[in-house]
């Protein structure tokens, strides 16, 4: 799907245009990360919320240069 989107911005883009990918970090208090307890019975998030946004832009960053091979 994102490659799909980035070729889609690809064969209109004119010089200067730009695509925004931004991973959103929504603060705890949303309660959309899924949650464990620890050892002390505290309900921390499951994983690290930091890591999984860069994950999302390594993986955007590959999905783009796939896009500019196909257009």
């Amino acid at each position: 799907m994102w490659t799909q989107s980035f070729a889609g911005f690809l064969r209109s883009a004119q010089p200067g245009d730009y695509f925004c990918f931004a991973p959103e970090l929504l603060l705890p208090t949303h309660h959309y990360a899924r949650t464990i307890k620890n050892d002390q019975g505290e309900e921390i998030e499951e994983g690290d919320r930091w890591q999984q946004a860069l994950v999302y832009i390594q993986l955007a960053k590959e999905c783009f240069e796939s896009a500019k091979q196909r257009v």
